[in-house]
């Protein structure tokens, strides 16, 4: 008799309890959606559709499979005592509290993700009005499938089962199908070369000119998906969080342009749930609604329920989001200028704390993750061609009433301990807040961000076809930031307080990094990155080869947004081979480096994936 692999599937799913088949379910019909896909449609050119009567369309997509394989072991210096303690066989980690569980669950050698994806596109329009979609579909083999020895908050800090993704952000999920830009369109032309486009719907608008640079003017539209982005075989479209709004371009000629848009949804930042590889923030991830104190074990406190416990987060209205860009060629200087207004909602987060009690423990208090409204955001933006080969890029962003988090570690240390003493009792007042009432863990300053780049191509160089070098230089600065014997913003939560004026006497519990004013926000941050690839066509059995390197380091200071963070550096070297104009291949290696606050400093991988497009 033969059996379908649905048979098959369809009869596992029978031997599941009713949790796990609902669950099972979801990935086996991601996982057969997938299968479908690349076997039908990889293999064939973009389908290009027409009836002949003024309706046309186009379906193309990318099909990928892909794995990333830990290559460093886990670092004492970056994970935390606890953690390390319910992990058989791990050295004593060296950090406060209780982070560090998403180190300690993936062993040198060990894959941290390996996923199948497919990212298809449908374009459909007749007389200059259409729809276009862009869906995604994942299915993770290793997370939420491979047994993990210290678990999270949605397992119950379980060791030796596998991760759940109950409640994470639907960009997060193990697996998932789900339309990720969908929006009506229409252009439309007038005389003397007078176009204008109109989009409506979810879109990812292309605003601003940094090209390696996080912070700076399209962030404050869209949020990062850093959870989607650090998947094997990632795509850059699938960095952004697409927002609702409708945009609109006029263009006279070839000269002058107005942009504008105005959304009608709020979306905030994704990052990758507790737990897993990149996981360096637990307290903010959905469905991680776990804030823990010092003194027991994460299994422990959640048991007893003696932890600060989470509300719903706080999200910013809908309306209020909106922006106008202007721009101008330059023909005498072959540059393009734009000016750039917009008030938008902050897409990270912040803590809000509400007092349940005015004793000390975790109980009294609950926190949740806000996201402050209007933030407006002036700046320009340039593209010069200097050569035919050289074009410099570069935009400068001035941003009113940023919202900085103040340091987490004060924040719940003040609220749980409500010692009069704390740096948020002296500087902010917390001991008079009322039970019930609510505290807003950020203040706002006015930040200044600004990138400057160079992009070469280099024809018939170094034996290649061409070799591309783009180098970027990135800067944010704060205005007014008080001293951090006052207060203090940013820095990783395990490494604990530092002095302040008033305070008791600092305890250095992580020798060089506590009891020290460094690590916290500054006002001045900067740093370099550069991205090389040389072409070489059909250079062995008709395959095109490109290897490539990106260089990131953080030269000095940190900045609110986490984009600098001093001495931390990424170094990636890479190499892809294009078969064809479907199928392709990629090898990566991901180093961290530097940094004395850098939680990513032991987290190097390899990624390995290859796919087709169509």
């Amino acid at each position: 008799m033969n059996v379908t692999a649905y048979e098959i599937i369809k009869g596992q799913t029978k031997r599941l309890g009713p949790l796990q088949r609902n669950r099972q379910v979801k990935k086996n019909r991601v996982f057969l959606t997938l299968t479908a896909t690349g076997l039908i449609s990889c293999p064939a050119a973009a389908i290009d559709f027409s009836d002949g009567q003024g309706l046309e369309g186009k379906f193309n997509g990318t099909f990928t499979w892909g794995t990333q394989i830990r290559s460093e072991s886990a670092n004492p210096l970056v994970y935390s005592d606890w953690p390390s303690r319910a992990v058989p066989g791990t050295t004593r980690g060296l950090l406060q509290g209780q982070s560090g569980g998403s180190n300690l669950n993936f062993a040198k050698g060990e894959p941290i993700s390996t996923v199948l994806k497919a990212v298809l596109d449908l374009d459909v329009k007749k007389d200059g009005v259409g729809l276009f979609l862009r869906g995604r579909a994942w299915q993770d083999f290793v997370l939420g499938e491979k047994s993990v020895p210290y678990g999270h908050y949605p397992n119950g800090f379980q060791p030796d089962q596998p991760l759940d993704d109950r409640g994470f952000s639907p960009s997060a999920q193990f697996s998932r199908m789900a339309f990720h830009e969908a929006f009506l369109y229409g252009q439309f032309s007038g005389g003397q070369g007078k176009t204008l486009d109109l989009r409506w719907g979810r879109q990812v608008l292309q605003w601003g000119a940094s090209a390696l640079h996080a912070g700076g003017i399209q962030a404050g539209i869209h949020p990062n998906d850093a959870a989607s982005a650090q998947r094997p075989g990632a795509l850059p479209a699938e960095s952004k969080l697409p927002l609702g709004m409708l945009s609109g371009k006029w263009a006279a000629g070839n000269r002058w342009s107005l942009e504008a848009f105005a959304a009608y949804e709020a979306r905030s930042h994704v990052f990758p749930g507790c737990g897993t590889y990149f996981d360096i923030a637990s307290l903010a991830p959905k469905g991680c609604d776990f804030a823990p104190l010092a003194g027991a074990s994460e299994q422990a406190l959640l048991s007893s329920g003696d932890y600060v416990h989470r509300n719903a987060n706080v999200m910013p209205r809908n309306s209020g989001q909106y922006g106008v860009s202007f721009g101008y060629k330059l023909e005498p200087w072959n540059a393009d200028v734009k000016v750039f207004a917009m008030n938008t909602h902050s897409n990270m987060p912040s803590l809000r704390m509400t007092v349940n009690a005015k004793t000390p423990g975790a109980r009294s208090v609950n926190y949740a993750m806000v996201y402050p409204e209007d933030v407006a955001l002036t700046g320009l933006s340039l593209h010069k061609q200097l050569t035919p080969t050289v074009r410099l890029l570069g935009e400068v962003a001035y941003r009113r009433h940023q919202p900085v988090s103040l340091n987490a570690y004060d924040v719940l240390y003040g609220f749980v301990s409500r010692q009069p003493t704390a740096v948020l009792a002296l500087n902010k007042g917390i001991g008079a807040i009322p039970v019930g009432g609510t505290f807003d863990a950020y203040d706002r300053f006015d930040v200044g961000t600004g990138s400057l780049g160079v992009d070469s191509i280099f024809p018939k160089a170094l034996g290649a076809d061409r070799v591309v070098l783009l180098a970027e230089l990135g800067i944010n600065q704060i205005k007014g930031l008080p001293d951090t014997s006052v207060l203090r913003y940013g820095r990783p939560q395990p490494y604990n307080a530092a002095a302040y004026t008033g305070g008791p006497a600092c305890v250095d519990a992580v020798p060089g990094k506590t009891c020290t004013s460094d690590g916290y926000v500054t006002a001045r941050a900067w740093g370099l990155k550069m991205l090389a690839s040389a072409t070489y066509a059909n250079a062995a059995g008709g395959i095109t080869w490109t290897p490539s390197v990106l260089v990131s380091k953080d030269v000095k200071g940190y900045s609110h947004d986490g984009a600098y963070s001093q001495g931390r550096m990424l170094f990636r070297p890479a190499l892809r081979a294009q078969m064809g104009q479907n199928y392709f291949a990629e090898l990566q290696y991901h180093r961290y480096s530097g940094g004395q606050y850098n939680l990513m400093l032991d987290r190097d991988f390899v990624s390995v994936v290859a796919g087709a497009s169509f």
